[in-house]
């Protein structure tokens, strides 16, 4: 939908698609400036009114998201851009021309994502779930206090840039981690990945992270990551003690015949591979234990 207006008279003229927007008749091609005003939405009209006066003014585009009352009586969200077109010879704007699109579907699932996600952030700290938001563009994250608790921050630390937050991924951790991240924002895929964080401490902790891109921009691009953190330190260490007493002698604490004939096993496979000769030498200890 395309308007125009004159400065001077005070007057819109517009298109048919402008007026169907509004629930207007068709024929109402042009309506007076001040009628067009009091549709926008109370909450609304100020800053609308002095966007466009500053626009005018500092000779800048003119970009503004507001509601405006349907004929119908509800109110339909929209996006109006509009320039200067035509200037008096002192450089006093005279007429503007601009376009305007319907974006209340889109507004409305934004209202809605917001409000799941305040819903999801206070079952999180209900359930004491860690969890985190980030700002792709700006680069920072936002967490919760059981997040903050993992890592042993001080409750005043709400958010971090993303950088920092990359420098307690263990350091052998950090390539796959990035590279799922990047995945994740450019591919869409979800993000799940389990590493090691460097706690106040100093020591590591293991967790387990998952994520997903929950808004793009008009282009596709993503915008907001959501995530959720889970210490998984006792796991993990139950994991290794497990591996551990599988491997070795419980006695001695030595590695033990499954883990030689594994070790074995992988010994042949690359000397074949490899094209390469091995040797095996078995030493025979009396009275070991």
């Amino acid at each position: 939908a395309w308007w125009e207006e004159d400065l001077l008279t005070g007057i819109m003229t517009t298109n048919p698609r402008f007026c169907q927007m509004l629930g207007l008749d068709d024929t109402t091609l042009s309506l007076r400036v001040t009628d067009y005003i009091a549709r926008i939405h109370l909450d609304d009209v100020q800053h609308v009114q002095e966007s466009f006066e500053r626009a005018n003014r500092e000779s800048t585009d003119y970009h503004e998201m507001y509601r405006v009352r349907h004929a119908a009586g509800h109110y339909i969200w929209v996006e109006n851009h509009s320039s200067v077109t035509v200037r008096a010879d002192d450089g006093t704007p005279v007429r503007v021309l601009g376009a305007m699109a319907d974006v209340t579907a889109r507004r409305q699932a934004e209202i809605a994502l917001r409000v799941s996600e305040e819903r999801y952030r206070q079952v999180a700290e209900i359930t004491q779930e860690a969890w985190w938001e980030e700002d792709i563009d700006a680069s920072i994250l936002t967490n919760s206090r059981r997040f903050r608790d993992i890592l042993g921050c001080g409750e005043d630390i709400l958010e971090c840039t993303v950088a920092a937050y990359r420098e307690l991924i263990h350091p052998d951790d950090r390539n796959h981690t990035r590279a799922a991240h990047d995945r994740a924002v450019f591919e869409g895929a979800d993000y799940r990945q389990v590493y090691r964080l460097r706690h106040a401490d100093g020591h590591y902790v293991w967790v387990e992270d998952l994520a997903r891109v929950i808004a793009r921009d008009g282009q596709g691009r993503a915008t907001r990551m959501l995530g959720s953190l889970t210490d998984i330190t006792t796991r993990k260490k139950a994991e290794h003690e497990a591996q551990r007493l599988a491997f070795h002698d419980e006695l001695t604490g030595l590695p033990n015949r499954r883990l030689m004939n594994s070790r074995l096993d992988q010994a042949i496979a690359g000397a074949v591979r490899d094209g390469q000769h091995g040797a095996l030498l078995l030493m025979d200890l009396d009275n070991f234990k």
